[in-house]
This record gives structure tokens, sequence and C-alpha cells, in this order.
């Protein structure tokens, strides 16, 4: 693949992070950082703005308008 066993973990926690926002209905930031593999919070949104390109905030009510209310 061409990337460093530390970047693939890093690509993997970020996946696991989108991933929950998509499907959780509340957040507790410092809770999703450690279930998903991270040491803090910090370190979460450090990884999430560098592979989403903006903050989980904003990047869940992008995926996710309305709230995170998917009307069918």
């Amino acid at each position: 693949m061409g990337l460093t066993p530390k970047t693939v973990a890093r690509i993997v926690r970020f996946e696991r992070v989108a991933e929950r926002l998509r499907l959780a209905s509340g957040v507790r930031w410092s809770e999703l950082a450690l279930d998903t593999g991270y040491y803090d919070q910090s370190h979460l949104l450090r990884d999430f703005t560098d592979f989403a390109g903006t903050t989980p905030t904003t990047y869940r009510a992008q995926v996710l308008p309305d709230g995170g209310v998917i009307d069918w």
C-alpha cells in the first residue's frame, strides 16, 4: 500500500469514528475517542481534521443533515 503501519492505524481509527458518527444519535467526544482507540479527544480531532478536512461536528452536520435524523 505504501503506507506506514502508524498511518494505516490512524486511517482505521478515523474510519471507526466516521462510522460511529453516522450511526450515533448523540455523541460524547471523549467517550467516542476512547471507544475507537484514541488516547484522548485531541488526538481524535487532529486525525479527523487531517483525513476529513473538517471537524467532526461539521462533518456530522454535512453527512447527516437535520441533526442526524435520516428520513426515508
